[in-house]
């Protein structure tokens, strides 16, 4: 099969499996920082959330600063060589992998609490978030790329997002049922196979031509707003983020009990804490990480839903 194949949509199931599979790890990591990470700081540092949640916020608002210039770098890469888009996607699963070990792994003097626990947590935050984004777009760009129209487009996607709602339910049980460690080493596993298969598949077919656009960097960077259905659409995206996320990360603290809740979630404000205070500043942060997360979070959504009410009895609606 040659690259006319691919572009006419007649690609194979394994070989859209080989593309896909980078997907499954690129959602992994992304369920533990948004939904794990604040019990787990607040847990074992005991930092406030409302605190927590404002390193996310920060290392998310670089994120949004930083993805229109990863882009651009990306549109480069892919002008310049295959050789050169290989070596990136090696070089940001490496700093994706060195990000995580670090927000979950951190250094036995730090562990104290401090500006230097902050500070070490600022930059992994910014390592994962950062090389993530660079990575995914990386990725999805080669099976843009590739052309083939609508049906073989629809492959590529269908396979990475499925691959990716894998990674999602793997990184929501693997972490309490084998630990850290172990979760580390599998995101590994599968992140270094994810880049052999892709990597595989693209030396066999060479990716698809574009022309560059003919619009500058500043009007295709606006021009979506222009829209009012894009506007429309943003908005359900970022309420629907937000639904997702902020159950999805109190679940834990839920689970663990309201004592225990309200002792992590004692926020650096004036006037009483409550649950919602502290948790809504941490979750807000990322709402926007809906991608690869969504469907997981909204099954967890619906099991702590199912939860209250059994605890609440028969009677309560």
């Amino acid at each position: 099969m040659t690259a006319a194949h691919l572009q006419e949509g007649r690609q194979t199931l394994p070989q859209a499996a080989m593309y896909g599979l980078l997907g499954l790890p690129l959602a992994f990591v992304a369920l533990p920082v948004y939904v794990h990470l604040p019990n787990h700081h607040a847990r074992e540092f005991g930092m406030p959330l409302a605190t927590l949640g404002a390193v996310l916020l920060f290392s998310r608002l670089l994120d949004a600063l930083v993805d229109p210039r990863i882009g651009e770098a990306v549109d480069a890469l892919y002008r310049r060589s295959r050789r050169a888009v290989a070596s990136a996607a090696v070089l940001l699963a490496l700093a994706l992998a060195l990000g995580f070990q670090a927000l979950f792994f951190v250094p036995q003097g730090l562990r104290a609490g401090g500006a230097g626990l902050w500070a070490w947590m600022v930059a992994a935050l910014a390592l994962c978030h950062v090389s993530c984004s660079a990575l995914v777009v990386l990725h999805q760009a080669w099976a843009a790329r590739q052309g083939g129209g609508v049906h073989a487009q629809s492959r590529w996607v269908a396979w990475r997002e499925g691959l990716g709602l894998v990674g999602v339910l793997l990184a929501s049980v693997l972490p309490s049922l084998a630990g850290w460690s172990v979760s580390l080493l599998v995101l590994c596993v599968v992140l270094a196979a994810g880049l052999w298969t892709w990597h595989t598949l693209d030396r066999r077919w060479s990716a698809t031509e574009r022309p560059p656009l003919a619009a500058d960097a500043s009007s295709g960077l606006w021009q979506p707003w222009r829209h009012a259905r894009f506007r429309r659409l943003l908005a359900v995206f970022m309420v629907n983020g937000m639904a997702s996320a902020i159950p999805a990360t109190l679940v834990l603290f839920f689970r663990a009990g309201p004592a225990a809740g309200a002792q992590c979630l004692a926020a650096p404000v004036p006037g009483p804490v409550f649950p919602g205070r502290g948790g809504v500043h941490a979750l807000v942060a990322g709402a926007d990480r809906a991608q690869g997360a969504g469907a997981g979070l909204d099954v967890r959504h619906a099991a702590v839903c199912a939860d209250v009410q059994r605890r609440a009895g028969p009677g309560a609606r």
